[in-house]
């Protein structure tokens, strides 16, 4: 099971893909944010989630306090999955009358939103866990690219 920890939505139950993903244990989780909020980096803050899976990371920021996450994912199963877990967490945040925050969930490629990201935009936080998965394809094709050189 994965939930939101703390916040104005915490203990929010959150869904997952089925397949392909491997959801932020909460454990490292509350790591990251025990970590940010003490340096005051979660209250008001800009936050980026890279391959984002089920939103837990930016959500959980999101719940927290951040002003703004852009979720970037681009399957289609798990984006539809972090499009309906970012309205679950807003309908939360909402409910206790603290703010008013935005999310965006991007369907597309990490690759992609950075090479179209205008240098204007700032985040103050970027969160990235790729799956497993794609980081032994990704060493595999880097390794064959070593091999024929």
């Amino acid at each position: 099971m994965t939930r939101i920890i703390a916040g104005a939505a915490g203990s929010l139950r959150l869904e997952v893909p089925k397949s392909g993903t491997r959801p932020t244990s909460d454990r490292v989780r509350e790591a990251i944010f025990s970590t940010l909020d003490s340096w005051g980096f979660t209250d008001g803050t800009r936050v980026l989630d890279l391959y984002a899976g089920s939103g837990a990371l930016g959500l959980e920021a999101l719940s927290r306090g951040a002003a703004e996450v852009a979720l970037v994912e681009k399957h289609p199963q798990a984006s539809q999955i972090v499009s309906r877990n970012t309205k679950k967490v807003l309908a939360a945040v909402a409910g206790s009358g603290s703010r008013a925050p935005r999310a965006e969930v991007l369907r597309q490629s990490v690759q992609a939103f950075l090479e179209a990201a205008s240098a204007e935009v700032l985040w103050d936080v970027a969160l990235l866990d790729p799956p497993t998965i794609s980081a032994r394809q990704n060493s595999r094709q880097t390794s064959r690219r070593w091999r024929r050189s």
